[in-house]
């Protein structure tokens, strides 16, 4: 088995851009190595949401099927523990990355009453949230839940202005066969 075992990890900055679209048809641009964290204060029906994106490839040899995702405020590091798998939120739409292959991951806070909405929109604006995604084998075995740090870093020189930068804290296994 563990030759089949997906491992996500950030893409890579050459690799090619992609646009992707959120379930309220909110559009965002995703370079290589970078992701989209955005603050939309009114949406239709909405008080706010709170987009996150980013381009993941997956270094392992195995099929990843990305089943939840969990945002923290701040920067976590690879030493901070690990959150309860029943406290992550499912994915809306089914996410699988083949080996070796470059897809996208997304998530939102369209919730401005719960109570990880407020910390998290300060994180966003300090500039650094966590995102813990679980995913596993296409058979449901072999979960592992990857930790990337989503970090804004003010003009890097494009024309931008500024980018949200991917790094990845570490892997943590939840089945040990």
């Amino acid at each position: 088995m563990i030759r089949l075992r997906p491992s996500l990890a950030p893409s890579r900055l050459e690799d090619p851009p992609e646009r992707i679209m959120f379930a309220d048809r909110h559009c965002v641009n995703l370079k290589g190595g970078r992701a989209a964290v955005e603050f939309s204060a009114a949406v239709e029906f909405s008080e706010g949401v709170i987009y996150f994106a980013m381009l993941v490839r997956n270094v392992g040899n195995g099929m990843a099927f990305i089943e939840s995702w969990l945002p923290i405020a701040g920067q976590k590091k690879s030493t901070d523990d690990w959150d309860p798998i029943d406290t992550f939120r499912p994915q809306t739409r089914s996410l699988w990355i083949a080996p070796g292959d470059v897809a996208f991951w997304q998530g939102a806070l369209r919730d401005p009453g719960e109570k990880s909405f407020d910390p998290i929109r300060r994180a966003v604006a300090e500039g650094a949230v966590t995102i813990d995604v679980p995913y596993r084998d296409r058979e449901g075995g072999q979960r592992t839940v990857s930790r990337f740090a989503l970090v804004r870093r003010e003009d890097d020189g494009d024309d931008e202005g500024c980018d949200w930068w991917v790094s990845l804290g570490s892997h943590h296994e939840l089945d040990h066969d």
